[in-house]
C-alpha cells in the first residue's frame, strides 16, 4: 500500500474510532457514578468525553501523530484557499483534538464560525447559531488555557467586533447571558491586560487598552439609549479608572492616553441626554437640544478622532433630514430630495470626515459615500428607468450594512422605501 493510501487509512481508522470512543464515552459521563468522579478528574476541569478523546487519538496514532497535524494543517489550507469553510470548519475540530494547547487551533476555529461560516447564511437565526458556536468556542478555549492571554484577547475581540455587526446578534446575546456585548467585551480586554501584566508584560499582543476603552464607551452608550443614564455614567467612571489604574507609567498611544478625558467629557452630555428624553416623553420641542447635542458630539468626533459611540449617536441625530428626503421623494420629488440631502445631512458629515489636524476620518468618509448613493437612488426615481431606484437602494444595503451603524434611522427610511417600491 502507498504511502499516502497508508496515512489516509490510519487518520480515517483513527477518526472513526475516536468518534466512538467518544460517543461511549459521553453516554457513560451522564451516569451518576461517573459524575461522582469528576472531582478527581487529572485532568483539571476537562469533561472525561474530552480528555478521552483527545487521549485515545493521541495513543492510536503514536509516531503518526505529527505527520497527521502537518498533513491536516497542509488540507485546511487548500480548504481555505478554495473558501471551503465547512471543510476548513471540520479539519480543525480533528486538529483540536491531536493539538488542544495549541491557541491558534482555538482562534482559527471560533473564526471559521463565527465569520466565514456564519457571512454565509442568508437568514439572522442560522447567522447567530454559527456566531454563537464559535464564540462558544472562544470561551471554551479560555476555559482550557486560562493562563493564554492570547486567547482572552481574541474572546474579547469577537464580542467587541463580530457581534455588534448585526443588532439581532447583539440582542440575541444579551437575552441568553443578560449582559450587553460591549460590557462582557470590555471587562474581558480588562482581564487580558492584567494577565498580560500579571507576567511582567506592558499590554497584550496586540494591544487591547485602545479597544477596551472603546467597549466601555459603547456600552455606556447602550445604556444611555435605553434610558439607564445613573449605570451609563458609572460605566465612564469604570472605564476611566480601569485605564488609569492598568497604564498609568506604562507606554500607551498618545491617542489612547487623550481619550481617558473623554469618559469625563461624556457625562454632562449624558445629561443632556437625558432632557432630551424628558422633553420627548412631555411632548416638548426638542429641536434646540437636538442641535445642542449634534454640536456636542461633532466637538467631542474631531476632539478625539475615534469615538465611534458618538458617531452612530450623530447619525442617529441626523435621521430627520433623510425622512423628510424620503416624503419628497414618496410625492414624486425624488431629485429634489436628494437637493435636500445635499443641502443638510452631506455638510456636517463631510465637515466631520477631515480631522484637525487635517487627516482623514475613514467612518465618516464612508458616511459622505452613503449619502452620495442614496442621492443617486432618490434622483432615479424621478429620472432613471423602472426598477432602477430600487437597485439601488438595495446595492446600498449590500454595500455599507457593516460601514452605517445598525441602529440607524436611516437603515429604516431606505428598508420602507425599497418595501414601497417592490409593492409596485
Amino acid at each position: 500500500m502507498k504511502r499516502p493510501v497508508r496515512t489516509l487509512f490510519t487518520l480515517a481508522l483513527a477518526a472513526a474510532l475516536l468518534f466512538a470512543v467518544h460517543y461511549t464515552q459521553t453516554k457513560i459521563d451522564r451516569t451518576p457514578e461517573k459524575q461522582e468522579m469528576v472531582a478527581t478528574n487529572p485532568f483539571g476541569r476537562m469533561p472525561p468525553a474530552q480528555y478521552m478523546a483527545e487521549y485515545t487519538a493521541a495513543m492510536l496514532l503514536g509516531g503518526m501523530r505529527a505527520p497527521a497535524i502537518d498533513y491536516l494543517w497542509i488540507q485546511y489550507g487548500k480548504a481555505e484557499k478554495a473558501r471551503q469553510y465547512v471543510e476548513m470548519n471540520a479539519i480543525l475540530e480533528i486538529i483540536l483534538r491531536l493539538q488542544p494547547n495549541f491557541a491558534d487551533v482555538w482562534i482559527h476555529l471560533a473564526w471559521a464560525k463565527a465569520y466565514n461560516i456564519a457571512a454565509q447564511q442568508e437568514s439572522a437565526e442560522d447567522r447567530w447559531r454559527w456566531v454563537k458556536a464559535g464564540f462558544d468556542n472562544s470561551c471554551e478555549a479560555v476555559r482550557r488555557n486560562p493562563s493564554s492571554e492570547k486567547l482572552l484577547f481574541q474572546k474579547g475581540y469577537m464580542l467587541w467586533h463580530r457581534l455588534p455587526q448585526e443588532r439581532s446578534l447583539m440582542d440575541r446575546y444579551r437575552q441568553v447571558t443578560g449582559h450587553d456585548v460591549f460590557e462582557d467585551a470590555a471587562r474581558t480586554f480588562r482581564d487580558a491586560i492584567d494577565l498580560a501584566q500579571s507576567k511582567g508584560r506592558d499590554n497584550t499582543i496586540p494591544p487591547a487598552d485602545g479597544m477596551m476603552q472603546d467597549a466601555y464607551m459603547r456600552w455606556s452608550f447602550e445604556l444611555m439609549r435605553r434610558g439607564e443614564f445613573a449605570r451609563a455614567a458609572a460605566v465612564l467612571h469604570e472605564g476611566h479608572d480601569v485605564f488609569v489604574r492598568q497604564m498609568t507609567g506604562r507606554p500607551v498611544a498618545e491617542m489612547n492616553l487623550k481619550t481617558t478625558q473623554l469618559f469625563l467629557d461624556l457625562l454632562p452630555v449624558f445629561e443632556s441626554e437625558k432632557e432630551f428624553v424628558r422633553r420627548l416623553a412631555s411632548g416638548e420641542d426638542v429641536e434646540d437640544i437636538r442641535i445642542h447635542l449634534l454640536e456636542t458630539y461633532a466637538s467631542l468626533d474631531r476632539q478625539y478622532y475615534v469615538v465611534k459611540g458618538a458617531g452612530e449617536r450623530i447619525v442617529e441625530l441626523t435621521g430627520v433630514p433623510f425622512t423628510r428626503a424620503f416624503a419628497l421623494a414618496r410625492s414624486g420629488k425624488g431629485a429634489d430630495a436628494a437637493d435636500f440631502l445635499g443641502k443638510t445631512a452631506l455638510p456636517l458629515y463631510s465637515s466631520l470626515s477631515v480631522r484637525i489636524d487635517k487627516t482623514e476620518n475613514p467612518f465618516w468618509s464612508e458616511l459622505v459615500r452613503f449619502v452620495q448613493r442614496l442621492q443617486a437612488a432618490l434622483r432615479a426615481e424621478t429620472d432613471g428607468p423602472p426598477g432602477e431606484a430600487l437597485k439601488k437602494y438595495e446595492e446600498i444595503r449590500e454595500e455599507f450594512r457593516y460601514n452605517v451603524p445598525v441602529d440607524a434611522p436611516q437603515w429604516r427610511e431606505i428598508e420602507k422605501r425599497a418595501s414601497e417600491l417592490r409593492g409596485r
